[in-house]
């Protein structure tokens, strides 16, 4: 795997909020245009996968999922925050992700990126609000 850890770098949570925040505000003063991601879900029994790709030079901040699940980096090369660490990946990458951790990430080459979590719904909605946690 293509892991570069840097290390601590003094991002927290509350860092990676602030940065959302200050997001949300140039969108809604029309200084920033929100990014779109295109998305593709998958299916089968027991499991949801979502396929989402990302152009280079986005900045992102993630939701927080519930429940761990996998994370791969199926293209590309991204750079994250988890806790105080900022982690480089370059694809081909798969990560056992967490629950409870709000990331912030850079998109540095064209990627696509692959969540799959377990359960038996298929409403997407039904879905998010089952894996994610309110913000």
């Amino acid at each position: 795997m293509n892991d570069v850890r840097t290390g601590g770098t003094g991002y927290t949570r509350d860092n990676v909020l602030a940065l959302e925040d200050a997001m949300h505000a140039l969108v809604a003063s029309g200084s920033m245009v929100p990014a779109d991601f295109p998305t593709e879900h998958f299916f089968v029994p027991g499991m949801y996968c979502r396929v989402m790709t990302m152009e280079a030079g986005v900045t992102f901040v993630g939701k927080v999922h519930k429940f761990e699940h996998f994370f791969i980096l199926a293209k590309g090369e991204i750079v994250i925050t988890v806790g105080d660490e900022v982690t480089r990946l370059k694809a081909p990458h798969v990560i056992s992700s967490k629950g409870g951790v709000k990331r912030a990430g850079h998109v540095i080459e064209n990627c696509m990126c692959i969540t799959v979590h377990k359960t038996d719904k298929t409403d997407l909605d039904e879905i998010e609000k089952e894996v994610i946690e309110d913000d």
